[in-house]
């Protein structure tokens, strides 16, 4: 099935006491236009506010963060003088990517999954969450891969990259899509409380991308900014 508002608004015209399907649009609206071509603008550093982020990942996950760490993509972007463009531009999508997915031990999607997973989805909320991750986590992916061609080389043309090579995707549009699906599967359940909690957690990822606790510091929750 398609990701579109008229197949959602038929799934809630089914559904027995559901949040009202204009709450749901505007939750996933940010990420709805990205993944059909809006640019991602997350945040500077200095921006971000780690107290309503580690307030977002509570309610949404159960555990309170100590310490939101912040990391910034644009310093992995700067190319030192004496290496070549190109070379600079072939080195960074892989291990930036690399780095990161090593880097977090408890990964957001699957404390989402714990967390708010209430039941085991009907059939058709199955088919539903293969089309968020297939549908909208490839179109995700693809702005993704923009961005840091953009960063990388100050254009948009990504044909010197082989999707592949955004090995940063897997971590980052895998939380995004449980983020989103769990967002519409608790609205469907009409659990308002777990709806709200997903809203917010939402909200906060505009900011930063959520990646997970850190394995060198468990207590500590990665945001991916600017």
């Amino acid at each position: 099935m398609q990701v579109t508002p008229e197949r959602l608004s038929s799934l809630f015209e089914q559904a027995s006491d559901p949040v009202p399907f204009e709450q749901v649009l505007v939750a996933i609206e940010h990420w709805r236009d990205i993944a059909t071509g809006v640019p991602i603008q997350l945040e500077e550093p200095s921006e971000i506010e780690p107290t309503l982020y580690a307030d977002a990942v509570f309610h949404a996950t159960g555990i309170c963060p100590e310490r939101i760490h912040v990391i910034s993509m644009r310093p992995f972007f700067e190319r030192p003088a004496w290496i070549p463009e190109a070379d600079h531009q072939a080195m960074m999508l892989g291990p930036l990517g690399n780095y990161l997915a090593s880097s977090v031990g408890e990964r957001l999607n699957v404390l989402l999954q714990k967390h708010m997973m209430i039941e085991t989805p009907p059939v058709q909320m199955q088919d539903l969450y293969s089309s968020v991750h297939a549908h909208i986590g490839q179109a995700l992916q693809l702005r993704i891969l923009e961005t840091y061609t953009q960063m990388l080389k100050g254009g948009s043309d990504t044909s010197m990259f082989g999707i592949d090579q955004a090995r940063l995707h897997p971590l980052i549009v895998q939380n995004l899509s449980e983020a989103l699906f769990l967002t519409i599967y608790t609205a469907l359940a009409g659990n308002r409380g777990r709806f709200r909690a997903m809203q917010q957690l939402l909200r906060m990822q505009e900011q930063a991308i959520g990646l997970g606790f850190l394995k060198v510091s468990p207590t500590e929750f990665a945001v991916l900014c600017a």
